[in-house]
């Protein structure tokens, strides 16, 4: 009975961590995913898929950041916004790429940017969202 108590609560815990995960919030754009491992060094695993993403941020642990890239538009950015609760903290025009600062009380650890809390970045370029957390680390 105690073993079986002991699984049920590993599960419960699991399925707590993986759906409040960036990587399962995200999954619907269909992305690719990078996922920037916090070792000795930064370790960077580009261009993973869904599953891929998940199994390397479940083994990792603790990660310095993680970012996905997909197809989409303003549309998409404004629905991404409003389904991961984000507070929009700052907005940037750089070179025909549109970025966006924001804190999600769903996502992890934020940084501090100008004395704002930001645990999402989002920037689109033309029809490329790039979307990493706390910043986007790689490039977009």
């Amino acid at each position: 009975m105690k073993k079986l108590l002991i699984l049920l609560v590993v599960f419960l815990m699991s399925l707590a961590y993986y759906t409040n995960s960036f990587i399962v919030m995200i999954k619907e754009y269909d992305p690719v995913y990078s996922i920037y491992i916090a070792k000795e060094n930064i370790k960077t695993e580009y261009d993973l898929s869904f599953s891929q993403a998940l199994h390397k941020k479940f083994i990792s642990g603790e990660t310095a950041g993680q970012s996905a890239r997909f197809q989409g538009g303003s549309s998409d950015v404004k629905e991404l916004i409003k389904r991961l609760d984000i507070k929009v903290v700052d907005e940037q025009n750089l070179a025909n790429i549109k970025i966006i600062y924001g804190f999600s009380p769903r996502l992890g650890k934020p940084v501090i940017i100008n004395n704002k809390k930001v645990n999402i970045q989002i920037a689109q370029r033309c029809a490329i969202i790039t979307v990493g957390t706390p910043l986007i680390l790689g490039s977009y």
